[in-house]
């Protein structure tokens, strides 16, 4: 039977390639990768929650800044020792986290899913490609802190759940 499938996809091969494969000109957006995600947060009405969903409230608010072009990285070049800076762009999240720059034309086996992680606070963002997992470390933050938003390239990444920056430490300290 898969016989007769593989002669019509082998007799019409652009034909099959729409059926088979996702537009490339059919450009990623930040609403497009976030749907992408599942949050796992803790139970209703503990104090884990609401800090999980201010992260990933932020992790939102940083795809938004990515597609409009105003996150960027420092990149070290390992021949010339030389560091760049480099755009961030949604393919590169997408990647970072599934292991690929495009959503596959059937999507993914299973939805991408955010996880937190309260046990390793010093450990940064980690992403697992075969589970499609990414998992933001906890970090505490002060009340004033997790109220602002991430906006831009001054983005604080501890609002992500990467680190704890600055004036937090000034804040906690």
């Amino acid at each position: 039977m898969t016989k007769g499938i593989l002669d019509v996809i082998g007799n019409n091969p652009d034909k099959s390639r729409k059926l088979l494969q996702r537009d490339n000109n059919e450009r990623l957006t930040a609403k497009i990768v976030d749907s992408q995600f599942n949050c796992i947060f803790s139970d209703h009405g503990r104090n884990k929650r609401a800090n999980e969903e201010a992260i990933a409230f932020n992790f939102s608010h940083y795809l938004e800044g990515v597609e409009q072009g105003l996150v960027t990285s420092n990149v070290l070049d390992p021949d010339t020792e030389e560091i760049h800076t480099s755009k961030v762009n949604l393919a590169h999240v997408l990647q970072f986290v599934t292991g690929c720059d495009a959503i596959p034309a059937t999507g993914f086996d299973t939805s991408s899913t955010i996880m937190f992680d309260h046990n390793e606070p010093h450990r940064k963002l980690t992403a697992n490609t075969c589970s499609c997992t990414l998992t933001f470390q906890f970090v505490i933050c002060s009340p004033i802190m997790s109220h602002l938003r991430v906006t831009s390239q001054n983005a604080c990444s501890a609002h992500l759940g990467l680190v704890k920056c600055k004036l937090c430490w000034a804040v906690n300290t």
